[in-house]
């Protein structure tokens, strides 16, 4: 049967729909928004620097440097939060590191949002962010291959200024966003499938 523009709009509408509720439902991490720069986490309202950002700063000089934008340093249970979201189990040690055993899915996701801070070093494929633990500092690398070792660890442990580890970290710093936004392939997939629906609709009329 021939159909007309406005009935293969409708189909194809129709299709649209079903492809964003899939689409939303299906991705590994889909309450997270790259927004280049920084990511949005949806689930949690929570707005956090790219790591490379803060490369190489100590975490008391990067929180006074975007403190006027609304960071501030980031304590360990919104550290954890952040993981959950890479489906990554948060581990804490006190006093030593503690391997969270990370899939290297997760973890090579992990280090497309919130880049490499290891490039240019011996650790390339490494993402090392520092966090407050009860008014102390402690850290988190996430990496690839043996880049970090084991894969995916924290350590109760300072990074000492002038190390060779402190030119290649950076530091977790995160921000309230007022209305986190949907993703935008989202809406406009989800927009299309209801403009379909209501065109049918209208026909069917």
């Amino acid at each position: 049967m021939y159909l007309g523009i406005p009935q293969m709009l409708a189909k194809t509408c129709k299709y649209s729909l079903l492809a964003a509720f899939i689409f939303t439902g299906s991705t590994s991490h889909a309450t997270l928004i790259d927004n280049g720069g920084s990511t949005t986490d949806t689930a949690t309202g929570l707005e956090w620097l790219d790591l490379t950002a803060t490369r190489g700063i100590s975490p008391t000089r990067a929180e006074a440097i975007y403190a006027s934008d609304g960071y501030r340093y980031a304590t360990d249970d919104l550290v954890s939060g952040l993981l959950s979201a890479f489906n990554i189990t948060y581990q804490f040690n006190t006093g030593s590191f503690a391997d969270l055993g990370a899939a290297e899915s997760d973890r090579a996701d992990f280090l497309s949002l919130f880049g490499r801070t290891g490039t240019d070093g011996p650790f390339p494929d490494t993402a090392v962010g520092q966090f407050d633990v009860d008014g102390r500092n402690a850290y988190a690398c996430i990496g690839l291959d043996n880049n970090c070792n084991p894969a995916s660890f924290t350590n109760d442990r300072p990074i000492e200024p002038g190390s060779l580890t402190s030119f290649f970290a950076g530091v977790f710093l995160v921000r309230n966003v007022a209305s986190p936004v949907p993703a935008p392939a989202t809406l406009a997939l989800l927009g299309l499938g209801l403009t379909g629906l209501a065109w049918s609709r209208r026909k069917n009329v």
